[in-house]
């Protein structure tokens, strides 16, 4: 019942294109702030609605929920360039394939930068992944 309702609002808002609140943008630039994003303006109520709810979702995600290319460059501040050197390092130490092993590709990267989170994760994320080991 709840989430029908809250589906009827963002398509209300949607299609108003009413602009975000105050309270919204100040939200989204204590979020944005937080995580390193930048948002241009103006935005909508609606986009600033999904531009909320996604970076609520990217707060709640840890180190030990990296899965891909841009956890690792967000959790690590690596460029892409340096994600794609370490990978390149597991392809040819462990004889894998970059297109078809790909995902255990990924998985043995995350592995490394974990066993010494102390080297790898920027400091915030190093304290949150400390604190999750207790």
């Amino acid at each position: 019942m709840k989430t029908n309702r809250v589906q009827q609002m963002l398509v209300a808002m949607k299609n108003n294109k009413e602009l975000a609140t105050s309270k919204q943008l100040w939200v989204i630039n204590d979020l944005c702030e937080q995580l390193g994003h930048n948002y241009s303006l103006p935005l909508s109520k609606y986009e600033a609605c999904l531009i909320i709810t996604k970076l609520k979702e990217e707060e709640t995600i840890t180190p030990e929920d990296m899965s891909d290319e841009s956890d690792i460059i967000r959790f690590t501040g690596w460029t892409m360039a340096t994600v794609e050197e370490w990978k390149d390092d597991i392809v040819i130490e462990h004889g894998l394939h970059p297109d078809d092993d790909h995902q255990e590709i990924l998985e043995r990267v995350i592995m490394m930068i974990l066993d010494d989170a102390k080297e790898h994760l920027l400091n915030k994320y190093y304290i949150q992944w400390l604190t999750s080991q207790a």
